[in-house]
């Protein structure tokens, strides 16, 4: 069992941070996401590890005098795992973006709806009989949508998204604009 642990140690750190990147995946950051750490130094150190790894391999075929060892196969496999997680957590990013975004176009449905009954934005969600309890919020955690009046009486909503994202919209567009 020893052995196995010794052999694995990299390959399971690799695979932490994977679950790590995983469950911290679809949340609005700050400037020192743990994503970000996890994604470089793992990346780096990672692909430095599987390259020896592959050297070794490569050495032990054709050279036989390089040993191969079984914990480059683990840290390969551990590396490999940590590439699904950050595609996946990519991936739950841009769900959860599309999400907030479809939960934003029933917001202004209804913010809409009120403009065309009023002749002007609300000052607050809160003037919107149906947000009078509650605001929905993003499927983001950590964000909220934040709503204001534009200078020329448009209606403006904004929510933060991963990854350093800034989601907006006017009521007066079609589109989703995210950008840092």
């Amino acid at each position: 069992m020893l052995l196995f642990l010794r052999n694995a140690r990299f390959g399971i750190v690799y695979a932490a941070m994977g679950v790590a990147f995983i469950a911290l995946s679809g949340s609005a950051e700050g400037l020192m996401s743990p994503r970000i750490i996890i994604g470089f130094v793992g990346l780096i150190t990672g692909f430095v590890q599987s390259l020896i790894g592959v050297i070794a391999l490569l050495g032990a075929i054709f050279f036989r005098n390089i040993t191969f060892k079984t914990a480059h196969v683990f840290t390969m496999i551990g590396f490999l795992l940590l590439l699904i997680a950050i595609l996946t957590g990519i991936r739950i990013d841009d769900q959860r973006i599309e999400q907030s975004k479809q939960i934003g176009d029933a917001i202004f449905e209804k913010v809409n709806a009120y403009v065309e009954s009023n002749e002007r934005c609300p000052l607050s969600l809160n003037e919107i009989e149906s947000f009078k309890d509650a605001i929905p919020k993003p499927t983001i955690r950590f964000s909220e949508y934040r709503y204001r009046q534009t200078e020329d009486g448009g209606c403006y909503l904004e929510f933060a998204a991963p990854m350093f994202l800034s989601c907006t919209r006017r009521n007066d567009e079609a589109e989703w604009r995210c950008n840092d």
